[in-house]
């Protein structure tokens, strides 16, 4: 009896390679926005998501039955599952100014990774954020947007004050876009 070595479709490895270029160029575009223009992805998963695909393409496209590679391979997608499991208890409240030229972004992070505070961004082009230069702090990893024990008002097209309870008390956060 002998056995059949079984070739990959050519029509599969033309689609995982077009699929591995194609994210892995938009990981280092999205990579190369945030370290020069400080803009990062809007949402939670995108970029895990963008990771699984180049990894997952990857394995595609190793030829040769190379043990290493199938090995490295699925080690980084172990370890990009684990990172988005750790990372994913993040959560995103958007807030629109009234004329709705404005979005404010608070990233609440969970109380598992971070020891009480959320970054707040700037809704930039649709689907960025610009990381802003405030924290909303809190006292034993505290979350009053998951909890909803904050106030938000827009006192201008480019100003909104934020009231939010720290775990002890509210206080009060005048964040200018």
């Amino acid at each position: 009896m002998k056995l059949i070595k079984q070739k990959p479709h050519p029509a599969t490895r033309k689609i995982a390679r077009i699929l591995f270029w194609s994210s892995l160029s938009l990981r280092i575009a999205l990579a190369g926005l945030e370290l020069t223009a400080g803009l990062y992805i809007a949402g939670t998963v995108t970029l895990p998501l963008i990771n699984f695909v180049v990894l997952i393409s990857a394995l595609f496209l190793i030829q040769k039955r190379r043990a290493v590679l199938y090995i490295l391979t699925g080690l980084l997608i172990v370890c990009n599952a684990a990172l988005l499991l750790i990372n994913n208890d993040c959560a995103e409240y958007y807030f629109t100014s009234p004329q709705k030229t404005n979005t404010l972004v608070i990233r609440e992070k969970s109380a598992l990774i971070s020891s009480g505070w959320a970054d707040v961004y700037s809704r930039e082009f649709g689907i960025f954020k610009r990381k802003l230069d405030y924290k909303v702090g809190t006292d034993d990893s505290y979350q009053p947007f998951a909890h909803g024990q904050y106030r938000l008002e827009w006192t201008g097209e480019f100003t909104a004050l934020l009231d939010y309870y720290n775990g002890h008390g509210y206080q009060q956060l005048e964040i200018k876009l």
